[in-house]
């Protein structure tokens, strides 16, 4: 009698513990999505595009395009505030300028059909906060301008961002280097510059750090 009892114990603790290991499996996997869906902290990737352009201002100020998609990693929204940049030559640490973002920008074709495809950029608007939901994706082509005169020499250049949320905090970096030829530079002295129409006939246009001249017809 003893020994059917203690059989009948044994196998009732072990669908206890089965019954306790299904449970705790199912609060794991519970609290697993409500953190992945509702409380994950946002996380914001930007990655720097390809296709930017580079001309001159009115005023010597070096003018600069560029495509950015941010990614946000996490279930909670974010949001970029304001972008910060800055250019320097990685050759000469004097030649350096903060970039600051005036626009965003968009491209239209304006070839007639059956004619060569020619891009052109247009204004799209002012700077404004970019809202990012939990897990979602946004891209925007944002010009920039240094603050003063800055005039670029053959050498290798870092580009760097810093992004901002509805604190000030900085919440994601981006970088890039890229290489301007004495060809590149005589080419944007020469055809690169936007005159007192506010037309520039041409902009330096790199793409997989390929440079090369791009008639915009702006």
């Amino acid at each position: 009698m003893k020994e059917v009892i203690s059989e009948q114990l044994i196998n009732l603790d072990w669908k206890l513990l089965v019954s306790i290991l299904a449970l705790l499996l199912s609060l794991g996997t519970f609290y697993t999505n409500i953190y992945f869906q509702k409380l994950k902290k946002a996380s914001l990737n930007v990655i720097i595009g390809d296709h930017k352009y580079v001309n001159y201002g009115q005023k010597g100020e070096l003018i600069m395009g560029v495509p950015l998609t941010m990614y946000n990693e996490g279930a909670r929204l974010t949001s970029v505030l304001s972008v910060k940049g800055q250019i320097y030559n990685i050759e000469n640490s004097n030649q350096s300028s903060k970039l600051t973002w005036r626009q965003f920008y968009e491209f239209e074709n304006i070839g007639r059909s059956g004619e060569v495809f020619k891009p052109h950029r247009s204004f799209k608007s002012h700077p404004t906060t970019i809202i990012l939901e939990g897990y979602s994706a946004a891209g925007e082509n944002i010009s920039f301008r240094t603050e003063n005169d800055f005039h670029l020499t053959p050498g290798t250049y870092m580009v760097e961002f810093a992004f901002y949320d509805h604190h000030f905090k900085k919440i994601a970096t981006a970088s890039e280097k890229l290489n301007f030829t004495k060809e590149n530079v005589e080419y944007l002295d020469e055809y690169c510059v936007i005159n007192d129409k506010r037309v520039s006939s041409d902009s330096l246009l790199f793409t997989k750090n390929i440079q090369y001249s791009w008639r915009t017809n702006q």
